[in-house]
C-alpha cells in the first residue's frame, strides 16, 4: 500500500520448514519421502488457515506425496497444536518451522524440506515506514537488527540468516 520506504527493505531472516517426530521416537523416518510408510498420523497446520500448513501442502505436493498422505493428516489450528500433537506422541510426525521445533525438547528435527520442494522461501523482511514519526529511531533499530549481536540471537532461536 506504499507505506514503506522501498530503499530500506532488507530480506533479513529465513525460516526453514522441517519434518519432526517425537523426541523419543524410534520410527524409521529419515526424510519426507518416508512419510508414505508412516503408520500413524502426520500433523500439519490446516492449509486453509495456517501458513505453515500452506508450506507443508506446497512441499508435499511438489514432492508428489500430498495425495498419498492426505488420509493420514491431522490438521492443527496453528503450529503450536502441531508441535503438541507430535511432542505428546499423538502424531507420528509433523511439519513445522525450524524456529518452532527449536522451542521445545519434546520433538526432534529429522530434516529440512528439500529446497526445490518449496517455491517460496519463508523470508522475513524488515523495512522502515515512510511516515514514521521516529525515523531516526527506526533506522537505528533496523541497524541493530542487522548487527552481529542480533544475528547471533536469531540463529540461536532457529532462524537462518538470509544474505
Amino acid at each position: 500500500e506504499g507505506l514503506i520506504e522501498n530503499d530500506t527493505v532488507v530480506d533479513s531472516l529465513e525460516n526453514k520448514v522441517v519434518l519432526i517426530v517425537p523426541a523419543d521416537s524410534d520410527a524409521n523416518i529419515t526424510s519426507f519421502e518416508d512419510l508414505k510408510d508412516a503408520d500413524g498420523t502426520i500433523a500439519i497446520g490446516d492449509p486453509e488457515s495456517v501458513p505453515a500448513g500452506q508450506y507443508a501442502k506446497e512441499i508435499l505436493t511438489n514432492l508428489g506425496l500430498w495425495d498419498k498422505l492426505e488420509s493420514k493428516f491431522s490438521l492443527g489450528t496453528d503450529v503450536t497444536a502441531v508441535l503438541n500433537q507430535v511432542g505428546q506422541g499423538s502424531a507420528e510426525a509433523g511439519i513445522v518451522y525450524a524456529t518452532d521445533a527449536k522451542s521445545t525438547d519434546d520433538v526432534k528435527v529429522i530434516c529440512e524440506a528439500p529446497e526445490d520442494a518449496l517455491d517460496t522461501p519463508v523470508i522475513y523482511p524488515i523495512a522502515q515506514l515512510k511516515d514514521s514519526k521516529n525515523s531516526e529511531a527506526a533506522a537505528e533499530f533496523m541497524e541493530f537488527l542487522q548487527s552481529q549481536e542480533a544475528k547471533d540471537k536469531f540463529v540461536e532461536y532457529g532462524f537462518t540468516l538470509h544474505e
